[in-house]
């Protein structure tokens, strides 16, 4: 189906999700693109059919319906059919999984985020620069486009949810517990991140944004921080 409208020259609608601001995100996205279009395809054969049988069998005053007890081969069908379908949905969310899952060898940045309450601190490996939420502002966690960084996520209190929502991906920071993800980001520009997670009173001020820069904006950026820190 996705074929076919790309070769037709019609662009695959996006069915309400953001497309994905990066790789593991796209990969995200064509999974609940082949999701809803399969579900679609089955919604149309269903309503197909009990259309087809409310006109064709429809009740006439002198016919009687064929009447047969069983029919071994439409069982089998759609006793197949699903399973298929299911087994195919199972597949391509397994490989989905571990392409977003995957890790690099080298990635090009590392950063150790911190979950609190109520707020992040973003620390870049290899270097002094720290960003740390300081009152209501928002921490801006900057990265580079087009190169791969290194999460490594944990909290010091309670769960905490680091979720950006245009990279259509969450990951729990959980006390006690690191967990290890990569992003690569294929778009510059802002994006808002969130706490997912309920983790007291201030829950709804964990926010945070997430700058995608060039390389050699981003290069700027860290060699500007610092330079701050170290005068």
């Amino acid at each position: 189906m996705i074929a076919l409208l790309g070769l037709s020259g019609c662009e695959v609608p996006d069915f309400g999700s953001s497309r994905g601001v990066t790789t593991q995100g796209q990969d995200t996205f064509r999974l609940w693109q082949g999701s809803v279009i399969a579900a679609l395809v089955v919604g149309v054969i269903v309503w197909g059919l009990i259309f087809y049988v409310i006109i064709r069998f429809r009740r006439r005053d002198d016919e009687i319906p064929s009447q047969h007890a069983a029919n071994i081969p439409l069982e089998i069908g759609y006793t197949l059919v699903p399973i298929l379908i299911v087994a195919g949905l199972f597949y391509f969310t397994v490989t989905t999984q571990q392409r977003v899952t995957r890790i690099a060898a080298n990635p090009a940045v590392q950063v150790e985020v911190t979950g609190f309450q109520w707020g992040w601190k973003f620390q870049y490996a290899g270097t002094d620069v720290t960003v740390s939420s300081e009152g209501d502002s928002r921490p801006v966690l900057v990265l580079p486009v087009d190169q791969t960084t290194r999460i490594t996520l944990q909290a010091v209190d309670v769960i905490h949810g680091f979720w950006v929502t245009d990279f259509l991906y969450k990951r729990d920071a959980i006390p006690g517990m690191v967990n290890t993800f990569d992003v690569h980001p294929v778009r510059t520009g802002t994006f808002l991140g969130h706490c997912s997670v309920f983790c007291g009173l201030r829950h709804t001020n964990m926010l945070f944004e997430v700058s995608v820069l060039s390389p050699a904006d981003f290069g700027r950026w860290l060699s500007q921080q610092e330079a701050q820190v170290n005068p």
